[in-house]
């Protein structure tokens, strides 16, 4: 189960750390997340510039979104 807190944590870094738009970083889907690589795709049609981008993301958000175990869920 997701805690709320670390969700939005999560979700509130990724947007500071990325310069995303919430419409995009929500639209996201967990496969676009590659903490591997430490990066993140923004697919065109979620991008306002309708161009694919690829965004670093740092240690600290990697964290936070390691800690949400978002990307382990099934259920996206």
């Amino acid at each position: 189960s997701i805690l709320a807190r670390d969700w939005w944590t999560s979700l509130i870094l990724f947007l500071y750390f990325t310069g995303t738009r919430i419409g995009a970083a929500t639209a996201m889907r967990t496969s676009d997340v590659m903490l591997g690589s430490a990066q993140a795709v923004l697919r065109a049609e979620v991008a306002k510039t309708g161009i694919e981008q690829l965004v670093d993301l740092p240690p600290e958000l990697c964290e936070a979104i390691e800690r949400t175990d978002l990307l382990d869920d099934p259920r996206f």
